[in-house]
């Protein structure tokens, strides 16, 4: 089961964040974990364009010194805070540990956006994630363009259709091939997986 965990449900408020209710992430994935289904935590900073504001929280997204999605210093701040409140929950939930996380996400769709030090910035995702004691593999969603591609992160493709799913699978080799966003409109049949 794939999920995204967003900062404008958990950090409404600046420095307040919420984790219990219907905001509790480490219930959440108890249950996952008990009925027996498989999670696939997306991060992000950025989790999805369909979230509002990808996920970052209005008052972060409002503040004139901030650089979304991009390697700035005083932005990173904020993406590591958010981190060491989120992943610690994830990460106690791995199946490394018992639990029903088998991958994490770091970025999403990151090849829409032309920011400052994109390999920089992710693996600065990549190194806080595993720091903070994440061992599955992390994901990125980010297509086949060597200038995002980072090997530290497994690629998954977005939207699933037999054209990706044998790109994917002729780009990285001996490799699992992942489809992160499967979308019912694009035709997959006859894909073998």
């Amino acid at each position: 089961m794939g999920f995204a965990s967003p900062g404008t449900f958990h950090e409404r408020e600046e420095g307040v964040f919420d984790f219990e209710g219907d905001c509790d992430i480490g219930h959440f994935l108890d249950l996952c974990g008990d009925l027996g289904f498989y999670a696939f935590p997306r991060v992000g900073r950025f989790i999805c364009d369909e979230w509002d504001a990808g996920g970052y929280p209005a008052w972060l997204v409002g503040k004139p010194a901030v650089e979304l999605r991009a390697w700035h210093e005083p932005t990173l701040r904020y993406v590591r805070r958010w981190f060491e409140k989120l992943i610690p929950q994830i990460a106690k939930r791995q199946v490394t540990r018992g639990g029903p996380v088998v991958l994490v996400q770091q970025e999403n769709e990151y090849y829409y956006v032309d920011r400052p030090g994109v390999r920089e910035y992710q693996d600065f995702l990549i190194r806080t994630m595993r720091d903070l004691g994440i061992e599955v593999p992390i994901t990125d969603c980010n297509g086949f363009n060597p200038q995002i591609r980072r090997p530290s992160s497994l690629q998954t493709v977005n939207g699933g259709g037999a054209g990706n799913v044998a790109q994917l699978r002729k780009s990285q080799p001996g490799k699992p091939v992942f489809v992160s966003e499967l979308y019912t409109a694009i035709p997959t049949v006859g894909v073998g997986l």
